[in-house]
This record gives structure tokens, sequence and C-alpha cells, in this order.
């Protein structure tokens, strides 16, 4: 049989029938086909602690496909309350329709890539990947420090962003930006 759909169940009963007409049927045999290996999810929504992930629809797959997202960077799953763990989560994509994933960590990229598998539990491979950074932590208040004739010093907490976050100060009273040998520059 051709043309059937992805990851869906197809059963099938032979019959014979004999010179008189009488039809007798086989046992019947049941058999999933394969699920198509899925679209690159869809990451959006970001905050400095969480993003929302879903599985991309229009893959073909029948509506009994389960599937499995996993965050590349920790090789961790997705699991039924947003939190991440070594075990698959399985589940179809009206669960996957819009999960929230908690716990992040501010200005990190996240990696995310799903698989799909049958009722026979036969998975697919991994799919194409979709990555997006987290926001960055809100830093600190500026705090303005030793005053010469012409300068300020100026401080602030970076509120436990990674070493590699990049700060702009800016000057409102001038209304411009401060560049990092300190001379006043109209680029962020």
């Amino acid at each position: 049989n051709t043309g059937l759909n992805f990851g869906e169940l197809y059963t099938y009963t032979v019959y014979a029938t004999n010179g008189d007409g009488i039809q007798t049927a086989s046992i019947f045999d049941s058999k999933y086909t394969l699920a198509a290996t899925p679209f690159v999810p869809t990451v959006v929504n970001p905050s400095s602690s969480t993003l929302v992930v879903s599985i991309t629809y229009g893959d073909a797959n029948s509506t009994s496909v389960q599937y499995a997202i996993q965050e590349t960077g920790s090789g961790n799953y997705i699991q039924a309350d947003g939190s991440f763990g070594v075990s698959e989560y399985w589940a179809t994509t009206s669960t996957w329709s819009s999960k929230t994933i908690t716990g992040l960590s501010p200005n990190t990229t996240y990696i995310f890539k799903a698989k799909a598998r049958n009722g026979e539990n036969t998975e697919t491979s991994f799919g194409p990947s979709a990555s997006l950074y987290t926001y960055a932590n809100m830093q600190g208040m500026p705090v303005l420090g030793s005053a010469a004739t012409s300068s300020l010093s100026v401080a602030f907490d970076t509120n436990n962003n990674p070493g590699y976050t990049t700060y702009s100060i800016y000057n409102n009273t001038a209304g411009n930006y401060g560049a990092a040998d300190g001379l006043p520059t109209s680029i962020p």
C-alpha cells in the first residue's frame, strides 16, 4: 500500500472466497507506519529565565505521534512541567503546543531539537535545531564615583549576568553613550 499517513495505525484482513461465493476472513494484523522526522521546533518569548518551545506543525504526522524535545547544550529533555530531565518525555503535538521552559540562566543561548515516534515506539532521528538567547538580567543602578573636572567614574552591579554580557552606559544629560575608553560616542 502506498500514500499512507505518517505514524498511523493500519489494520488489514485477508478474505478468501470459494467457488460458491462464500467468504472466510483471516485474522487481522495491524502495523504503524513510520513517523516523519519533525520540523525545527519553534522557540519564542524569551525572558531572563524562561523560553517558550513548541513543536512546529506541518510535518504530516498522525495526531497520535509523540515527540521528545532535547536541549542540545546539556543533552537533557524538556519535561511535562517545563523543567529539564535526563529522560525523554514523550507527548503529542497538542501537549507541545506551547511549553514554557523554566529555570534558565540569563543571557544564555539554548538550542532545541525534536524527534518523533509512532505507536510502536519506533523513533525518528532528530530534526533540525532552533536556538534563542534568554534576556540578560536587569543590571543594577549606575553608581557615580570619583569626580574630576571633566569626568566621572561609573560602576554598576552586573546582577549575575555571564561574563560575556556587554553593557552600554548612557549619559542622559549629554545625550550620548560612554565608550570603553571613557570618550563619548553615539553608538551603544
